[in-house]
């Protein structure tokens, strides 16, 4: 003989329906250990709802995952930024300092290679070992 039941029970397994599942002991360990202190139930829900967020959920993970990345974007570029700015200060630096030591080397050489020239010439001139020709 079957048990009367209220009516009430069997609304209640219209709407809430009742799934069994098999598992190899390893599996079962696994939720086990996963699922801490809640029931299989709550877990299973847990689950199924973080695969599933509702659209307020959806949005305030889209503006979390904005707002880090924003300030990780952010800051990397400004690193990124600083070294590339410092490396092409480096080279135009680099580059501006040979042109102006290259320049600055030529000048001083040329003038030193003049005085050098005007002084021997000099000397040669006091010793009367100058002799000058000019031809037609």
């Amino acid at each position: 003989m079957t048990r009367k039941r209220p009516p009430s029970y069997y609304r209640y397994r219209e709407t809430h329906s009742t799934i069994q599942i098999t598992l190899t002991d390893s599996l079962k360990a696994i939720i086990d250990e996963k699922r801490g202190t809640r029931s299989y139930g709550e877990y299973v829900k847990k689950i199924i709802h973080d695969a599933n967020p509702s659209e307020n959920e959806k949005q305030e993970l889209y503006d979390q995952g904005k707002k880090e990345g924003y300030s990780i974007g952010l800051d990397e570029g400004i690193e990124r930024g600083t070294d590339v700015g410092y490396e092409k200060g480096k080279l135009e630096g680099y580059d501006e300092g040979f042109q102006k030591g290259y320049e600055q080397g030529l000048k001083e050489g040329h003038k030193k290679g003049r005085d050098e020239t005007i002084e021997a010439i000099q000397n040669m001139n006091k010793e009367g070992t100058l002799k000058i020709s000019i031809p037609d």
